[in-house]
């Protein structure tokens, strides 16, 4: 109503969005539908059939991540109201590394087998221009353990970060989710926010909610460290 309220024609609204990304939105995350409100109905300001344009592939995430989130995105896509693209590479993106999954026994460990990590890719300069490991959801354990160790990091939530990608994303499986009913669309748009490298931290302290979709990824497309 108050996009309406501003526009002389209301056909000039246009909207961009994910649904697989649609994280911590419930039941409004639904395509919008071309009806406006009983404040509008009776007026001139009617809305035609929207006009959808989809992206046929991702044109920033690495070729290696895409390939290994693709049965993630299969199962948004059979779940989400709206979301018909299946997340697919685009053919001129960087190939870039496989995710990397890094198993430590506690967050001492799993800090130190990702420092290792990001040691054996110092060559191709992940960090670079003073960029941190970034480590989603909040786990400021992790992020203490590893800046002990002289590895640059910070931890944020994903929604502070929504729309930003950076060059070392750290998932950290110990963080808590709030509503598991999220938890694809919320796994997805973390592992989406790397432009380089991805690191999936797990623990015997990991939250039990992200098993299933640890189990979705393909294997094929996973580096296990150890």
């Amino acid at each position: 109503s108050i996009f309406f309220g501003l526009l002389n024609d209301n056909n000039h609204l246009v909207v961009a969005g994910d649904f697989a990304q649609a994280v911590h939105t419930g039941p409004s995350g639904a395509m919008p539908r071309e009806s406006v409100s009983e404040e509008f109905a009776n007026t001139t300001k009617k809305m035609s059939p929207w006009a959808i344009h989809t992206l046929n592939g991702s044109y920033r995430c690495p070729l290696r991540i895409c390939e290994c989130l693709m049965p993630l995105s299969e199962h948004i896509r059979k779940n989400v109201e709206g979301m018909s693209e299946l997340m697919s590479p685009y053919k001129g993106s960087p190939p870039g590394a496989r995710p990397i999954v890094v198993w430590g026994r506690d967050t001492k460990e799993l800090a130190s087998k990702v420092k290792d990590v990001l040691d054996a890719y110092a060559d191709f300069d992940v960090l670079r221009n003073g960029q941190e490991v970034t480590i989603l959801e909040r786990d400021n354990g992790l992020a203490q353990a590893l800046n002990q160790l002289k590895v640059p990091s910070r931890t944020e939530t994903i929604l502070k970060l929504k729309g930003m990608e950076m060059e070392c994303i750290l998932w950290s499986t110990q963080a808590r989710i709030e509503d598991e009913e999220e938890k694809w669309q919320f796994v997805y748009t973390i592992l989406t926010r790397t432009s380089s490298l991805l690191i999936i931290g797990v623990t015997p302290d990991r939250c039990g909610a992200y098993d299933e979709i640890l189990k979705t990824l393909y294997q094929g497309r996973l580096i296990f460290w150890d």
